[in-house]
């Protein structure tokens, strides 16, 4: 699936009465362009958009989980620092943290 293949599928949503700049109404649209009913009348004919709609659709959860991740680590980081200052002073208590790190 290509760049006028998109085109197509932008053309396809507008025509529906669907937002052309939206993905999320161009992505229901995609499926579309492997339909008979629909390719043989769009500009760059049939495409595999099923093929691109779940490729988008997995690096975008793939993203989502890498901000989840990235929120834990940076979390953790902001708990072990806000310890370690708790632990100043307090001999004991700056060993086990120097251990644990």
């Amino acid at each position: 699936m290509g760049w006028g293949h998109m085109l197509d599928a932008r053309k396809l949503t507008k025509s529906q009465q669907g937002n052309p700049d939206s993905w999320v109404d161009v992505k229901q649209r995609l499926p579309m362009l492997s339909q008979k009913r629909y390719y043989p009348s769009l500009t760059y004919g049939y495409a595999r958009g099923r093929e691109a709609y779940n490729y988008v659709e997995n690096i975008r959860r793939y993203q989502v989980s890498l901000v989840g991740y990235l929120l834990e680590k940076e979390k953790k980081a902001v708990e072990a620092m806000k310890q370690a200052e708790l632990a100043k002073g307090y001999p004991a208590v700056e060993a086990k943290l120097a251990l644990a790190l």
